[in-house]
């Protein structure tokens, strides 16, 4: 977040996406992490809780303001 703070021009605008922990996505991820653990012969990495808001608030909190909107998004296939 503070190269965040960097970059960004005074006054501008940032957006952050993020998938929540459930899902089918949430899945994926998962997987991978656990595929990638057996290769490396190491244990999967926690991974950052990017949907909740006071974990990316804390992030934030290094001169930037967060305003959290929540959507969804349908993915949908035949």
């Amino acid at each position: 977040m503070r190269e965040v703070g960097r970059v960004v021009r005074s006054g501008g605008r940032v957006l952050l996406s993020a998938w929540v922990p459930a899902g089918p996505i949430d899945a994926m991820l998962g997987a991978m992490g656990r595929i990638l653990g057996r290769v490396s012969n190491s244990p999967p990495a926690q991974r950052f809780p990017w949907s909740d808001a006071t974990a990316v608030g804390q992030l934030a909190s290094v001169g930037l303001v967060l305003q959290v909107l929540k959507r969804v998004l349908c993915l949908t296939d035949r």
